[in-house]
């Protein structure tokens, strides 16, 4: 009678902590912001996303998240995650940082905050997305990183339309 007892309370309080964990962990993803990028990068490189989150309305070196990038023939998630309670309404997105000029293939991105999403495919990814002129597009989603007078900085910056999307759907 003894065993059973101790046996019914240890799987008892095994379901207990399980549970414990399981709602905690749904709490942090309620709680985080991600960016997603789904990319073909053919080759290594360091990508960034900067972020506006203060009422100043400049990007800085302290309000940036550094992804390290490996190189492939296939898509694959980027992800950017955000030390923030509150999402950003203005992103750019550093699509590299060696010099390299292959092209990048976006597929889509997703910008989450807690159970909500927006997802953009390369069909609409211009619409909330605008590139600089280290970015020539050649075709839909397909985006060639240039080198011009020796200078390289290739990005793109949230547009005006992607800052009302986010205050209307978050």
């Amino acid at each position: 009678m003894c065993a059973k007892f101790k046996l019914i309370s240890n799987i008892f309080l095994i379901l207990i902590f399980f549970v414990s964990c399981g709602s905690k962990e749904k709490k942090l993803q309620e709680n985080s912001s991600r960016i997603i990028l789904t990319a073909k990068v053919i080759e290594d490189d360091k990508f960034q996303l900067f972020y506006i989150d203060s009422a100043n309305g400049k990007y800085n070196e302290r309000d940036v998240v550094s992804v390290n990038v490996e190189g492939s023939q296939d898509f694959q998630s980027i992800v950017f995650k955000l030390p923030l309670k509150a999402l950003p309404k203005q992103f750019r997105i550093d699509i590299g940082e060696n010099k390299i000029e292959s092209p990048v293939e976006i597929d889509t991105l997703k910008i989450v905050f807690g159970s909500k999403k927006l997802v953009m495919n390369n069909m609409t990814f211009n619409r909330f997305f605008k590139h600089n002129v280290y970015i020539e597009e050649n075709e839909h989603g397909i985006y060639s990183r240039r080198i011009i007078n020796k200078k390289y900085d290739p990005f793109f910056s949230s547009t005006k339309f992607l800052k009302k999307h986010l205050e209307l759907k978050f």
